[in-house]
């Protein structure tokens, strides 16, 4: 989606379906088996099992190919393109390719951002505002817990636990702006003090030394920023290592 919110550049299309079925409930190994029976390469099922094992797929069609084998999908499957949460993104197109392209599916015209399972879809870097929900979110755990009568540990296992969970499945997909890492964790340290944000009183002690491990003097409280580029360099580790990735072989 890189780029997508400008009107020059390459004609792009892209379309978000959601089909009107769970695919979960469809046993995928029978699927691959009656593919293999029906004759189908052997390639062809490789890359239909990259699909349905991996999340995440890119492929290329000419919208009218596109749209026949979406109707054939249907027929075949019984699984109906749900219309009304079907959308249709364009990005240098012309107004008269837009328009086509939108009586041909018949799906809603949307632009970025949007959300997508809790993540982010847009097509420039990641800003402040796009990443405040998960702000409000953490705030509104900690204001619940604040006033209540936690010890000094159970405040700590609670960020532990709890709140560093919180930005896990967010920091899997996306490089986090420095500011709302920041942002949380000042909210974690005001509240292991048992104090409200801006709040001066109390000891304070370095952040860095209090995410080290417990071993080497520290509370063990992950670093945001560290675990961020982490779980980012893990993908990378997938795409090159990862045994059921279709890019490896």
């Amino acid at each position: 989606m890189r780029t997508y919110h400008k009107d020059i550049g390459c004609p792009r299309l892209s379309l978000k379906v959601d089909l009107m079925k769970a695919f979960d409930m469809v046993d995928w190994g029978f699927l691959l088996e009656t593919l293999a029976a029906f004759h189908f390469p052997p390639r062809i099922i490789t890359w239909i099992k990259a699909c349905l094992t991996t999340p995440k797929f890119s492929i290329s069609f000419n919208a009218l190919v596109l749209k026949a084998a979406l109707d054939d999908l249907s027929l075949l499957s019984g699984f109906l393109v749900n219309q009304a949460k079907s959308n249709i993104f364009t990005s240098g197109l012309s107004s008269p390719t837009n328009q086509q392209l939108i009586n041909l599916f018949g799906y809603t015209v949307d632009s970025l951002p949007i959300q997508y399972l809790g993540i982010p879809i847009i097509s420039t870097k990641v800003y402040l505002h796009d990443c405040s929900p998960l702000v409000d979110k953490v705030f509104s755990r900690l204001t619940f817990w604040l006033n209540r009568d936690l010890s000094y540990t159970g405040r700590l296992q609670f960020i532990v636990s709890v709140l560093s969970s919180l930005q896990v499945f967010l920091a899997n997909y996306i490089c986090l702006h420095i500011k709302i890492l920041k942002n949380i964790e000042q909210k974690f340290r005001s509240f292991l003090r048992n104090r409200v944000e801006g709040d001066s009183k109390g000891v304070k002690l370095s952040w860095s030394d209090i995410c080290l491990h417990k071993k080497d003097g520290g509370l063990g409280i992950k670093d945001l920023s560290s675990l961020n580029k982490a779980l980012m360099i893990m993908h990378l580790w997938i795409l090159m290592y990862g045994t059921n990735n279709l890019w490896p072989s």
